[in-house]
């Protein structure tokens, strides 16, 4: 009888040691989600700093001339200096330049343009701001 009273002890044992380690990785998985409440103000920041950056002149030339660190440059001088950004340039086929992207909550704007008056060259301006 007490070889069967081990073993029960043994069973719960191991039961209470799975459910700790099933808690564990929950709490340790949801202290990695952060949900950020999204405002629409990021999203509105990056759309007006693209927007601008192609009425000063600067986006077209610099997406056709595939420089996606002149534009991160000129896009400093725009974004609030409370967010971090990056820009990319993505082409037909799926041709992407660019930094990549932190693992954190990023804000996206995009244009897409086709070139300039002389130039046809399709491109998709993603504009990614984050805190």
């Amino acid at each position: 009888m007490e070889l069967k009273n081990r073993k029960g002890m043994m069973h719960m044992i191991e039961a209470i040691i799975a459910i700790l380690m099933i808690m564990t990785f929950l709490l340790v998985l949801k202290s990695k989600l952060q949900p950020t409440e999204d405002t629409g103000r990021e999203r509105a920041i990056a759309a007006q700093a693209l927007q601008t950056l192609d009425q000063q002149g600067a986006l077209r030339s610099y997406a056709i001339d595939e420089n996606h660190l002149g534009l991160n440059t000129q896009a400093h001088a725009i974004v609030p200096a409370e967010f971090n950004h990056t820009i990319r340039l993505c082409y037909p086929g799926e041709r992407c330049v660019g930094d990549a992207l932190p693992d954190r909550n990023i804000f996206t704007a995009s244009l897409v343009i086709a070139g300039n008056e002389t130039y046809f060259k399709p491109a998709q301006v993603l504009l990614h701001i984050w805190r």
